[in-house]
């Protein structure tokens, strides 16, 4: 596969803000260009892992992962950091202004990577964590842990959501560990764990009543016989089989 994206190359996106799409199929470290007016660097991940480093790079004001299997991204104190997409592999944030991290597992999943944000050098803006655990039960699903750094404010929601394939798929989710570190800048950190449980009920086995058998007797006229609460009376000398026919009409 060929980079044809390089650190020769100059852009220069001109008036008004401006996005420049990478779709990486290297796996290896993306060698940015040199950049001018170029405010956001959207990158698609299709190897195994995306790393990307904008530091070098002035005027980039977002950064945004939107699909990857592993992903690391670095960038300077200017640019916001928005990651989502990663499938099962690992996600890494240094530095960064707002940085904001979603990631989705489920039980079918091979591996449930971990989140570390900050580590080396921590966000100078606001840290927001979202992670959600989604199982039908039918296997256990352990998330990844999370890890913060710094950050003004630190958000960190886990959605643990088991909605059961069948009334025996009690399989359940365990939440990673959670460490926030704050540092000099930080002045709130809130941690939320969210459980949603849907379970399934075994169906009803329907009840079938059993057989009784009634065995009728002949009867005299005027004789007087109640049944299953009718009153039936005879009118002359009936049968046995006719006592019967009577009750059944």
């Amino acid at each position: 596969t060929l980079n044809t994206l390089n650190s020769v190359d100059t852009i220069n996106g001109g008036k008004g803000i401006d996005t420049l799409k990478i779709t990486d199929s290297l796996g290896t470290a993306i060698s940015l260009p040199t950049l001018t007016s170029v405010e956001v660097i959207e990158v698609t991940g299709v190897d195994t892992t995306t790393i990307i480093d904008t530091t070098t790079t002035t005027g980039v004001t977002d950064l945004n992962i939107v699909k990857a299997t592993d992903a690391k991204a670095t960038a300077g104190s200017e640019t916001n950091v928005n990651v989502s997409g990663v499938t099962t592999g690992n996600i890494a944030v240094v530095g960064g202004n707002n940085v904001t991290v979603t990631d989705t597992a489920t039980n079918k999943d091979t591996a449930v990577g971990t989140i570390d944000i900050g580590t080396g050098t921590s966000a100078t803006g606001n840290v927001k964590v979202t992670q959600n655990l989604n199982s039908d039960g039918t296997s256990a699903l352990t998330g990844g842990a999370i890890t913060v750094t710094g950050g003004k404010t630190v958000d960190v929601t886990v959605n643990a959501k088991s909605t059961a394939k069948a009334f025996d798929s009690n399989s359940g989710i365990t939440t990673g560990a959670i460490t926030v570190t704050a540092d000099n800048k930080t002045k709130d950190v809130t941690v939320t764990q969210n459980d949603v449980v849907t379970t399934v009920t075994k169906p009803a086995v329907d009840f079938i009543g059993g057989k009784t058998t009634v065995t009728f007797n002949s009867m005299k006229d005027g004789e007087t016989l109640i049944f299953n609460g009718l009153t039936f009376t005879a009118a002359k000398d009936l049968t046995a089989a006719e006592v019967a026919k009577a009750f059944a009409n």
